[in-house]
């Protein structure tokens, strides 16, 4: 991130060409225009080449069925990282992992240990 605040650390690189356009055109031109859908969409069109970002759209949870913990919904994140909702109650693990079965894996591990330390818990 260098000068666009809202993208925080989404931005890939900044092109200068498109960052001047985007400052000296785009913002004075929404205000000149009562912030009319055109200058709106100008503004995004060179904010959008002015910052680039990673524009992939996230992946849909998976549900894997457990014996044990029932429907365990998984939730990929950005860089490796799983998020995965227990079945039968509220809880929620996040795990670094390699794909969906290792997270699962983990997860469950981590749902065992918890039992575990909690017997009376009907995990």
């Amino acid at each position: 991130m260098r000068t666009d605040p809202r993208a925080a650390c989404g931005n890939e690189k900044e092109l200068l060409f498109w960052a001047v356009v985007h400052d000296a055109i785009a913002h004075p031109l929404m205000a000149l225009t009562a912030y009319s859908r055109l200058s709106i969409r100008f503004h995004d069109y060179t904010s959008h080449y002015a910052w680039p970002r990673d524009t992939r759209a996230p992946i849909a949870p998976v549900t894997v069925h457990s014996d044990r913990f029932g429907e365990l919904i998984v939730t990929a994140k950005p860089s490796g990282v799983f998020e995965v909702q227990h079945g039968r109650i509220a809880h929620r693990f996040v795990v670094r992992a390699i794909d969906v079965s290792d997270a699962v894996e983990q997860a469950e591990q981590w749902f065992n240990d918890l039992v575990e330390l909690i017997p009376e818990s009907a995990l």
